[in-house]
């Protein structure tokens, strides 16, 4: 009888099978993980295992089953992305003051998107800080040795930090990529060179101070609102009449003295616009116990006469809001304020040069208004990393087109700034030659303008407090100003 063959296992079969298909894709997975990131199209081979039963007729009239396997050889093509290895980005910090009311770090992001595109290894990481913050938050982050790789750097700190050694000096950058100082304003450049070297390239200028003054509250107190005053004297006349005419919650004026550095740039416009200098550069002395100094003393005090309550601890956030809420008459305040007043402010504002001295009770002047001219510029730190990309985005910078966005303030560069007045404020003319004829802050050539400029304002206080004469506030902080320049460094 002949023997009947034994049914074949189909598990052992499919497992078989099973694994030879894992071991197939287990050994191209292994093979693609090694490949460079592309896009990949392959044929895979793989054998799959049919079993199949029919049934055979013997001779004997008895029907068995008998197992046979068929194996089959299928080709399929698969596509597969394999995802790209992620590239390791250079990371540029990017610190700035916002001084306005306008959105700056959109801009920010805008000018970061630029450089990114064309340098897509590249992510700038913009922040914003305000005034009574950023100079501690950038001293701190240099300390310990970890600067921001691009930053902008107040003019009256630049002399702090270039001989300090924080800064790089970009004498060699600025000749190979052409940059040149006339195409900036004269007091901005000033600003970035100490000991014959240059430590940064000016990025946006502003004047402390300019008058602005609401047309609606000059025609309510009797006055020709397209007639602003002139003089110190024609000022302190108009507001003294404005105080009998106003209800108690509208002042003629808004202004303060609590801030060191706003009382520092306030008493320095009304000095330079008296004929005075706070300190004499060469000789390293203070230039104040003199009557252009006791005048300027003098005008301050009768400004804070005829301003609101709080004088003496306000300076410009509380005074630019009492302005553009429509509670005061008049303020002083730099050009950049047209922006927050352009959105916030009274409808009928406009604004002019400071006035100037009539002669009369404050003796005269040279004629014009004299601002003391701030700004802040581009610095590359000698810690930072990545100096070649924080030079390139620099240049990026000073593009036209990028500049106008970026700046907080006005444009450094003349041709840049002249459109963007002529575009963007009121007066044009008046602010653009006041910019160009102003130099920057006094004493910004110390490494010690800080403490200078709280002596200034110590002096200031005392004066306007009642405590001292205008001679005496002078004197004592003339012999302060000379003991602090006595340990300035030479250039």
């Amino acid at each position: 009888m002949e023997k009947i063959p034994k049914k074949v296992d189909r598990r052992k079969f499919i497992y078989a099978g099973l694994g030879a298909i894992i071991a197939v894709v287990g050994g191209l997975a292994a093979y693609f993980a090694t490949r460079p990131p592309e896009r990949i199209v392959e044929t895979v081979v793989q054998t799959q295992t049919q079993t199949v039963e029919r049934p055979v007729e013997r001779i004997i009239t008895q029907t068995q089953v008998q197992t046979q396997v068929q194996t089959q050889t299928v080709e399929k093509t698969v596509e597969r992305t394999i995802a790209p290895t992620p590239i390791e980005k250079k990371t540029i910090r990017w610190w700035q003051l916002i001084q306005s009311a306008k959105n700056l770090i959109f801009a920010q992001q805008g000018a970061a998107a630029l450089f990114e595109k064309e340098h897509p290894d590249v992510k700038i990481i913009p922040a914003v800080y305000e005034y009574p913050v950023y100079q501690t938050s950038l001293l701190t982050a240099i300390e310990a040795g970890n600067p921001p790789e691009l930053s902008t750097v107040n003019n009256v700190w630049m002399a702090q930090f270039a001989k300090a050694g924080y800064l790089e000096p970009l004498d060699d950058r600025i000749k190979e990529a052409g940059i040149k100082k006339e195409e900036f304003f004269p007091g901005a450049w000033e600003s970035v060179v100490f000991g014959g070297k240059t430590y940064g390239i000016p990025l946006d200028v502003g004047v402390w101070m300019f008058l602005y003054w609401n047309k609606d509250l000059f025609k309510q107190a009797g006055y020709n609102p397209d007639e602003p005053p002139k003089t110190w004297e024609e000022l302190i006349e108009m507001g003294k009449s404005m105080r009998k005419k106003f209800p108690a919650d509208i002042h003629p004026f808004a202004a303060g003295a609590g801030l060191d550095a706003y009382t520092s740039v306030l008493h320095n416009a009304f000095l330079r616009t008296r004929g005075g200098e706070l300190a004499d550069r060469k000789t390293l002395k203070a230039t104040i116990k003199n009557q252009e100094n006791y005048d300027a003393l003098q005008f301050y005090k009768d400004v804070m006469e005829i301003s609101q309550p709080g004088f003496l601890t306000q300076w410009e956030p509380e005074s630019s809001l009492l302005f553009a809420s429509g509670k005061a008459a008049m303020t002083f305040d730099g050009e950049w304020m047209s922006d927050t007043f352009n959105l916030k402010g009274p409808p009928g504002w406009d604004v002019a040069d400071i006035p100037i001295p009539g002669g009369e009770k404050y003796g005269k002047g040279p004629g014009r208004a004299i601002g003391s001219f701030g700004g802040w510029n581009l610095v590359v730190y000698k810690d930072a990393k990545h100096k070649e990309l924080v030079w390139e985005f620099i240049q990026l910078l000073l593009r036209p087109e990028v500049m106008w966005n970026v700046v907080t303030l006005t444009p450094s560069k003349l041709d840049v700034a002249k459109e963007f007045i002529e575009q963007k404020k009121k007066r044009p003319t008046v602010i653009f030659n006041t910019l160009a004829n102003s130099p920057p802050h006094a004493a910004f050539w110390s490494v010690r303008w800080t403490e200078i400029s709280r002596v200034q304002h110590n002096m200031v206080q005392e004066v306007l407090s009642g405590r001292k004469t205008v001679q005496q506030a002078s004197s004592d902080a003339s012999d302060a100003i000379d003991a602090i320049l006595a340990k300035e460094p030479k250039e």
